[in-house]
């Protein structure tokens, strides 16, 4: 009697307690993203271990290094295996090594609707406690690199309207500031158009020095082409000088056009 009762006191806790450790879900599938191979190498062994990845989850669709996928809920047992998985292959990596990385950010990894790992379209990053820079100097760390990236963008802007203007445009800004409203609309569209392929070369750029060739080949292939349009366009540019609005609109499309496909172009 007296073991009975002691098994019908303890059957009931066991049950909950076998109950609450196998409920516990490992979570889903997620990756540590990095500003820099070295950091991710620092917590998962090797570089070997981290993809380089372009994610729009962050400012300016920056690129990033990513760990290995693991569940949520079990970050430190698969830096375990990964380093472990090292080890045998004559890695230096350690658990225990001085030199921790930074993570940026969390991902989780998309899954499709059978169950199947998705596309590699990455989701907005999800941020872990310490990802955030704590300091005024680490949050302005990149101001340097934000200032000479502006300077040449507004120099490529500037250098390819000037180009532009001398070329085929000189009489439309004499017009411009007598107050054509048609050449008005037809210069807001360049503008536009010339803006946009740079645009699209700043956010694909991982260097200053990349930025400054493609933003260059950019604006020379949209300044070679709206001359050729406008050319070809001759009567309607002749028309928009005149003051005929929907001409002026009509060449500021085209120009705006010509600029949305140039920066779709830029995918190298």
């Amino acid at each position: 009697m007296r073991r009975s009762g002691v098994a019908a006191l303890l059957g009931p806790a066991l049950i909950a307690a076998g109950l609450s450790g196998c409920s516990e879900e490992p979570g889903p599938l997620v990756r540590d993203h990095y500003a820099t191979l070295e950091d991710c190498a620092a917590d998962w062994g090797r570089p070997g271990n981290c993809d380089r990845v372009q994610s729009s989850g962050y400012s300016g669709g920056m690129v990033v290094f990513r760990g290995p996928a693991y569940p949520q809920n079990a970050r430190e047992s698969a830096r375990r295996d990964a380093m472990a998985a090292d080890d045998r292959s004559g890695s230096a990596g350690s658990l225990d090594s001085p030199r921790q990385g930074r993570s940026i950010g969390t991902v989780r990894e998309p899954v499709a609707r059978d169950g199947a790992p998705g596309p590699s379209r990455l989701a907005p990053p999800i941020p872990p406690g310490k990802t955030m820079p704590s300091t005024v100097p680490e949050s302005v760390a990149d101001l340097p690199y934000f200032v000479a990236c502006l300077g040449i963008a507004l120099f490529l802007f500037t250098l390819g309207l000037a180009a532009y203007v001398a070329l085929v445009a000189r009489r439309d800004m004499r017009l411009l500031a007598e107050g054509n409203l048609a050449t008005a609309a037809g210069m807001t569209g360049a503008f536009i158009g010339f803006a946009l392929p740079l645009a699209s070369a700043v956010i694909r750029s991982e260097a200053l020095l990349d930025m400054l060739v493609w933003g260059g080949v950019a604006l020379a292939a949209q300044l070679l082409v709206l001359v050729g349009l406008r050319l070809m366009l001759s009567s309607l540019v002749r028309r928009m000088r005149d003051g005929q609005v929907a001409s002026g609109v009509f060449v500021g499309a085209v120009a705006v056009s010509v600029g949305i496909l140039n920066a779709a172009c830029l995918t190298y």
